[in-house]
């Protein structure tokens, strides 16, 4: 499934609203554009609906095809044991459509997420929510 579909991805999403919106239950966590990003805010949802007409099929397929053209960093936000908010870079790269934490690549964001057995919990409402749907992904990631 594409990664702009998945309950826990926020998008552009600064580091202290993350720690804002994150329970502070150990495991919560979510996944959003790295400030360090070059594209972080080159496509907002609102640049997106003008583009687009508001069409949400055609929203989703925006985010997707960003996402695949554009290398850049993400960053998972997660609470540990005492409710302490820490922040994990993710580096993808388009050319060998990847995931990369550290010297570790994995083919999915999901696959960096199941290698981190801390993230138990995806944090709820992601404001991206209108891309989740039951419509098969056009884009894979």
């Amino acid at each position: 499934a594409s990664l702009v579909g998945e309950p826990y991805f926020f998008g552009d999403l600064s580091a202290t609203d993350a720690e804002r919106m994150l329970s502070k239950v150990p495991g919560a966590y979510l996944v959003r554009f790295s400030a360090r990003s070059p594209y972080v805010s080159s496509l907002s949802q609102q640049d997106a609906t003008q583009l687009t007409g508001g069409d949400d099929s055609l929203l989703f397929d925006c985010f997707a095809l960003a996402l695949l053209l554009c290398s850049g960093q993400f960053t998972i936000s997660k609470v540990v044991k005492g409710g302490k908010k820490l922040h994990v870079n993710v580096l993808y790269r388009p050319a060998t459509r990847d995931f990369t934490v550290g010297e570790n690549e994995y083919p999915t964001m999901a696959g960096v997420i199941a290698a981190r057995p801390e993230l138990t919990t995806p944090q709820p409402e992601s404001h991206y929510h209108v891309f989740q749907s039951d419509r098969p992904a056009t884009l894979e990631f």
